[in-house]
């Protein structure tokens, strides 16, 4: 593995015209250079090269977060390192910080057109008119689609997008089984929609999808109908909805029954409805967190998620919602000993034993038609089943201060060593100290002779046993219903030059024949690169056999794609392959396959591959990519 990705980074450097050295350090098993043998080192390798006046440009082509520390950059790859396997000179001092949970995304541009160029959305921030949202008119459930919905979106889908990344849930979720959601004060369902987004994005199977929506506005109801129905279409999914429309007064006079809870639930959301339940009870409805996970945590079948999100406003008759929520839920598991708050993650420790008044809270980002980074700020909780827990290994006691809150840590890990740790972030892979792969894999028995469609067991799953500081008003603000000061002032209106109505995956075939192609992009599209493609491309400009017109083309078109990346004006992300991502029975090791894995990572965002090798062209297709050749390609766009 060293060696493959010194080859890769030695072969990144010389397509980017970087002359600098670069070293990469086994952190099990080499001597580590004096000047970061203080650094926290949580993944298994180091790298480190003085090309300090590359970090842009590395930073961007990478798709990494590289530190500085005098002339020198470094970051790391691989597997989180095993605890044992922890150099012994190394200790914790400092500004490390680990992989950190992805907060920003767009609106996918099916459903941005969908919402406010079909359904009318708008765009208008009103914290207070939105603060309760039964009693919304069919223009204001307008305004709350083209404002909030985003931010739920954006929040949903930047956590369960986490959370499906990592290899042991993946293995868990995907078998051939329907999948069970309920939504829970769901309105027009922007957390909906972002979890429907990341399960058409990581399961290729054609699994059937029944969802169970309760809200008590029946024009949210009606919108939600409607983008399901455009999800559909654009996933094609099989998709069932049941509606319930109910007005929540508490939540212990609502009948179970009445959402047939003779269904086990894959997923249990519930978004921004308790702290209208609490303020408007203004005091009789102050333990409605408890109240809910007491009533609704019951429904999760042993592989189910819990999500329970609020926003981090101020109760104007008890405290701030962060609080009440902390408080609450870890009062309700007590009660619930088969359960484990997945995250944050030191709420996985200390939820039995932990009296701390936490303030903790996460910034999410949406870019849409509309507005550039709108923010929302939020408090949440996953909960699942204690074997899931074990399974996906989300933290492992020691390795380092939690970050709760900027630079707020949890009060329990603050002795900690190892640096500094995201305390909402999953990561890809377990921890040996829950299960080794090997462990994991037996636990998995095989339901039938099914073929999977991911690089995973299809399976059904036997599991075996097994006081913050008040934060100061500077630090307050009122999440995804609102913001302290009105958010067209703070953020930049979008023209449409600033928006993408999608993006182009660019083959390697197309580069040599073209090698400026990135050029003639539409400037509405952004481009992805595949890390594959950069490496083909620079093989091919030494490989013997090939001509020197050919040699020179594949050489201009890493030049250009160099020259791209230094540039403001076009937005040009590097990605590495997922083969997770491909059905069961494509070849993970073909290239070609690699790089259609990367147009998968983008499903949400209209990706077009562009490539002339037609057999790539119909395995796209037939995953529902869509695909162009350079040829019609020119066609379509006069070049």
């Amino acid at each position: 593995m060293k060696a493959k990705l010194v080859s890769h980074l030695n072969s990144v450097f010389q397509a980017l015209s970087i002359e600098s050295e670069i070293e990469v350090y086994d952190c099990c098993n080499d001597i580590l250079p004096e000047w970061a043998r203080h650094l926290s080192h949580p993944f298994r390798y180091f790298v480190c090269t003085p090309a300090i006046d590359d970090l842009v440009l590395l930073k961007k082509f990478l798709c990494k977060d590289i530190f500085v520390s005098g002339r020198m950059l470094y970051w790391y790859d691989g597997d989180a390192i095993e605890p044992h396997c922890a150099p012994k000179q190394i200790s914790s001092t400092g500004n490390f910080e680990s992989h950190r949970l992805k907060t920003s995304t767009r609106l996918p541009s099916w459903l941005d057109e969908y919402i406010f160029k079909t359904l009318h959305a708008q765009y208008a921030p009103n914290h207070e008119r939105f603060d309760f949202n039964l009693d919304l008119t069919e223009t204001d459930v307008l305004k709350y689609l083209g404002t909030y919905f985003p931010r739920s979106y954006a929040e949903s889908f930047c956590i369960f997008d986490n959370l499906f990344r990592n290899t042991a849930y993946s293995s868990v979720f995907h078998i051939d089984a329907p999948i069970n959601i309920a939504a829970i004060g769901c309105g027009t369902g922007g957390d909906l929609m972002g979890l429907l987004t990341v399960i058409g994005k990581y399961s290729t199977l054609n699994r059937p999808i029944n969802i169970i929506a309760v809200d008590g506005n029946s024009e949210a109801l009606s919108i939600l109908s409607q983008i399901l129905e455009k999800y559909k279409q654009y996933f094609k999914k099989e998709l069932s909805l049941k509606i319930i429309t109910h007005t929540f007064v508490d939540i212990c006079s609502f009948d179970l029954s009445s959402i047939g809870i003779s269904s086990s639930f894959d997923f249990v959301l519930c978004s921004k409805m308790i702290c209208e339940l609490i303020a408007s009870g203004r005091g009789r409805n102050d333990d409605a967190y408890y109240d809910y996970v007491i009533k609704f945590l019951p429904l999760l079948n042993e592989r189910g998620i819990f999500y329970l999100l609020d926003v981090t406003t101020r109760q104007k008759h008890s405290t701030f919602n962060p609080f009440l929520l902390n408080e609450q839920v870890q009062r309700a598991m007590v009660n619930n000993n088969d359960y484990v708050v997945i995250s944050p993650i030191p709420c996985s420790f200390f939820n039995q034993t932990c009296n701390n008044s936490c303030f903790y809270q996460k910034t999410f980002s949406i870019t849409h038609s509309n507005i550039k980074d709108d923010k929302s700020k939020v408090a949440y909780k996953l909960i699942a089943h204690k074997d899931v827990y074990r399974l996906i290994g989300a933290g492992i006691e020691g390795t380092g201060k939690y970050q709760i809150h900027g630079d707020k840590i949890c009060p329990h890990t603050e002795a900690w060593s190892g640096g500094y740790m995201d305390a909402f972030y999953i990561p890809e892979t377990s921890y040996n100290t829950f299960l080794s792969d090997e462990e994991l894999l037996s636990t998995v028995k095989v339901n039938d002779d099914k073929p999977s469609n991911r690089d995973c067991v299809s399976s059904s799953v036997s599991i075996p046993a097994g006081t913050a500081s008040m934060p100061s008003q500077d630090d307050m603000c009122t999440g995804s219903l609102g913001s302290v000061t009105d958010a067209i002032d703070n953020n930049e209106i979008l023209s449409s030059d600033d928006y993408y109505t999608g993006c182009y995956i660019i083959d390697t075939n197309v580069f040599v024949e073209k090698p400026d192609i990135i050029d003639s992009i539409p400037e509405d599209y952004f481009v992805v690169l595949s890390a594959k493609v950069l490496e083909e491309l620079n093989h091919l400009k030494i490989k013997k056999n090939i001509s020197v017109a050919g040699k020179k083309r594949a050489n201009r078109a890493l030049k250009n794609i160099s020259d791209s990346l230094s540039r403001k004006d076009r937005e040009i992300i590097m990605e590495d392959s997922d083969v997770r991502l491909l059905p069961k029975d494509f070849d993970k090791h073909n290239p070609d396959n690699k790089i259609l894995s990367v147009a998968l990572k983008f499903v949400g965002e209209n990706p077009i591959l562009l490539t002339s090798d037609f057999g790539l062209q119909a395995r796209a297709k037939a995953m529902g990519v869509e695909s162009i050749s350079l040829k019609e390609y020119k066609k379509i766009n006069n070049n």
